[in-house]
């Protein structure tokens, strides 16, 4: 649940898609859907779906798209359904312990404190300090992200842009 809260850069995957595929009589043929024209495969690792869309401008338009379930017995299969062709997404995965930030690992020994000692903890008192902690620590996590996002790269303000000027300045 952590992980899916926000677009932790971490754990963000861009990624084609593979386009799902039905064999019947030896022939391969595009599995279907009658609301669009493609399904692909939902890829397993998938925590939560941020886009979908062309490889080019994935991030600045984002396409419909439609997550379809079925069952087959006990199986259960997930696709994505898009009218783009060779599309690409962009996701969370659920990532390892090895992939986490500092920050972000330490929200989440909070979270599972405060899971863990729902069982165990003599007051309720406990159990809210581990979820206040949890929260203060998650919104640290962002603002590291946030903060190593923007010190590598100063942007010009856009008020500034606007008036077609350029920035000089550097951030503190």
């Amino acid at each position: 649940i952590a992980l899916s809260v926000y677009p932790w850069k971490f754990a963000t995957i861009t990624t084609q898609l593979v386009l799902s595929t039905v064999t019947t009589d030896g022939v391969t043929t595009e599995k279907e859907n009658h609301k669009f024209a493609h399904v692909y495969a939902y890829p397993a690792n998938a925590v939560r779906i941020l886009n979908i869309g062309s490889q080019d401008d994935l991030d600045s338009n984002p396409q419909p798209y439609e997550v379809i379930t079925e069952m087959e017995g006990s199986m259960q299969t997930k696709y994505i359904a898009t009218d783009v062709e060779a599309a690409y997404i962009k996701y969370i995965v659920d990532a390892n312990e090895e992939m986490l930030s500092p920050q972000f690992a330490e929200a989440l020994s909070w979270k599972v404190a405060g899971m863990v000692g729902m069982g165990m903890a003599k007051t309720v008192q406990s159990i809210q300090f581990c979820n206040q902690m949890y929260e203060l620590c998650l919104d640290k996590a962002k603002q590291a992200q946030y903060l190593e996002t923007e010190e590598d790269s100063p942007r010009t303000p856009r008020y500034i842009e606007q008036r077609g000027g350029a920035w000089c300045g550097k951030r503190r």
